[in-house]
C-alpha cells in the first residue's frame, strides 16, 4: 500500500508521535510510506525517531508562518499531483493536513477517480476546544472516506451516528515500546530538576495549553493532603501556559515543589525521576506519553475530560473529572508504595497487549480497506 501522512510538523505532541509510529511500522510491513509536513522542525524533536524507509518531505522551509502554509500547501498540490493520484491513502492529522485533504478529496471527486483515498484522524476528541472549532473539524471530517477517532465522547459518537455510510472507527493510540532508562537515569534526572532522591514525585507530559489542563493537573496535586514538606509535580512541557502554571503554583504556596522545565526532548529520561504519572483521560483513553510511562512501568492515574464520568469497570487507569477526587487518589497511591508496584505492572501488560504501534497500524489498514470501499461506492 502506498500511504502519505499529511501534518503541520514533526514537533512534540500526541498526533505527531501517532504520524511517526504508523509511518514506521507501515514501512517495517513493506508498505510504501511518505510523511509531509507543512515546514521542517528541529529533527530531534521527532523526525530523527523517523525510520529510513520513510520519505520525508517538508513543503515549506523551517520557520515560516503559518499562513503562508496554506498558499504554499495549495501549490504544493498541484505541482504533486501526479505523485498524490498515484497514492493509494492520505492520511490527514490536524488542521493544515485537514485543509490539504479537503482539496484533495475535492480534486479526486471531480476526475472521478478512486485514489487517493483520504482519511482523517481527529485527534482532539474530548479537548475542551472552542465549540467554533469543533464545528469545522466535525464539517470536514464528514467530507472524508474514512474517521478515525482516538477516543470515543458523545459529541464524536453521535457524529458517527448521524453518517452510516461513512466508515468511522475508534482506534487506540499506540507506541513503540520504549527501551529502559539506563540504571542511573532516576538519580540523574532528579539531580537535574533539583528534586532530592528520596523525595516522592508526581509527574506528566505534554504540551502546555488549555485543552491539555495543565491548570487542571495542578489543581489536582494541589488537593494533596499535607502538602508541607510533601512530593513535588513535575510538569514537562513547552506552550502558553508554562507561566501561568508557575503563578499558580506560586499563589498556592507551592512554587518550591512544582518543576516546570519546558520541552521533554527524552521522555523515558524524565519517567525514571517518577513514582507515579498524572495523564489526562477522555473517557478510557490516555494520550501518547501516558501509554509512555505506563509502559516503562510507571502507575498513572487521570483528570478526566468527560463531565460527570467516573472510572468505569473497563477502565485501565482510574480517572475523575473533579481534581479533589484526583488529589486523595495520588495520595493514596504515594502513601502505598506496594499499591503503585502493583498497578504498574498490571498497567505496563495491558500496553503491551493492546497499545503496540503493530496492533495501531493494524486498526488503521482495517479503516483504510473501508475507505476504499467508501470511494468507490461513490463512483456507482
Amino acid at each position: 500500500m502506498r500511504i502519505v501522512h499529511l501534518i503541520s510538523a514533526l514537533t512534540k505532541g500526541g498526533a505527531e508521535r501517532v504520524a511517526v509510529e504508523l509511518a514506521n511500522q507501515a514501512a517495517r510491513e513493506g508498505h510504501e510510506v511518505a510523511v509531509v509536513a507543512a515546514t521542517a522542525a528541529d529533527p530531534r524533536l521527532l523526525a530523527d525517531l523517523l525510520d529510513p524507509a520513510v520519505d520525508y518531505r517538508t513543503i515549506t522551509p523551517a520557520g515560516t508562518a503559518k499562513a503562508a502554509w496554506y498558499r504554499a500547501g495549495s501549490v504544493w498540490l498541484w505541482r504533486e499531483r501526479a505523485w498524490l493520484g498515484s497514492r493509494d491513502v492520505v492520511h490527514c492529522h490536524l488542521t493544515f493536513a485537514a485543509y490539504l485533504g479537503t482539496l484533495i478529496g475535492a480534486a479526486r471527486r471531480a476526475r472521478g477517480t478512486r485514489y487517493p483515498r483520504v482519511v482523517e484522524t481527529i485527534h482532539a476528541v474530548g479537548m475542551p476546544i472552542p465549540a467554533a472549532q469543533r464545528r469545522r473539524i466535525r464539517f470536514f471530517a464528514a467530507g472524508r472516506d474514512g474517521v478515525a477517532l482516538m477516543a470515543a465522547d458523545p459529541y464524536w459518537r453521535a457524529f458517527a451516528a448521524d453518517r452510516p455510510a461513512l466508515p468511522v472507527h475508534f482506534i487506540a493510540n499506540g507506541i513503540a515500546l520504549p527501551q529502559p532508562a539506563a540504571p542511573d537515569a532516576r538519580a540523574a534526572a532528579r539531580a537535574a530538576l533539583g528534586i532530592p532522591p528520596e523525595a516522592l514525585v508526581v509527574g506528566t507530559i505534554g504540551r502546555m495549553v488549555a485543552e491539555r489542563m495543565p491548570l487542571a493537573l495542578l489543581e489536582a496535586f494541589a488537593a494533596v493532603p499535607g502538602q508541607d514538606g510533601g512530593p513535588h509535580l513535575v510538569m514537562g512541557g513547552a506552550g502558553p501556559l508554562v507561566e501561568p502554571v508557575r503563578r499558580e503554583a506560586a499563589a498556592r504556596g507551592l512554587a518550591h515543589r512544582v518543576h516546570c522545565p519546558g520541552l521533554i526532548e527524552y521522555p523515558v529520561r524524565l519517567l525514571a525521576a517518577l513514582d507515579l504519572y498524572l495523564s489526562v483521560n477522555v473517557g478510557a483513553v490516555t494520550g501518547i506519553a501516558g501509554l509512555e510511562a505506563a509502559a516503562a512501568g510507571l502507575p498513572v492515574i487521570a483528570v478526566q475530560t468527560i463531565p460527570g464520568r467516573a472510572a468505569g469497570g473497563d477502565d485501565w487507569i482510574w480517572s475523575d473529572p473533579a481534581p479533589s477526587e484526583v488529589g486523595a487518589r495520588i495520595a493514596a497511591l504515594l502513601a502505598d508504595p506496594e499499591a503503585r508496584t502493583a498497578l504498574g505492572e498490571r498497567q505496563r501488560a495491558h500496553v503491551v497487549e493492546r497499545h503496540s504501534a503493530a496492533a495501531m497500524h493494524r486498526a488503521y489498514c482495517a479503516l483504510y480497506s473501508a475507505a476504499g470501499a467508501q470511494a468507490s461506492a461513490e463512483r456507482e
